[in-house]
């Protein structure tokens, strides 16, 4: 499946040097995904004491990279 980064997602990357290959991996193998707005959805994986999250959005067979961030905590409902 190709991801595409928005430029937005690109940015973030760069400013919370957070390594390309990590949002790939949590795109294509999450430990867990969540609904969002808009038919989006936020996946998470953990990478030591963080989790990351990508929140994406999939059209045809490509998965937009919408934005990413670290998260020390997740909430769980």
């Amino acid at each position: 499946m190709e991801i595409v980064f928005s430029n937005h997602c690109e940015i973030k990357i760069r400013q919370r040097k957070i390594n390309k290959s990590f949002v790939i991996k949590t795109l294509l193998s999450p430990d867990f995904i969540k609904p969002s707005y808009g038919g989006r959805f936020v996946s998470y994986k953990n990478f030591g004491s963080n989790f990351l999250a990508v929140v994406a959005k999939k059209e045809d067979d490509k998965l937009f990279a919408i934005t990413t961030h670290w998260i020390a905590k997740i909430k769980k409902k």
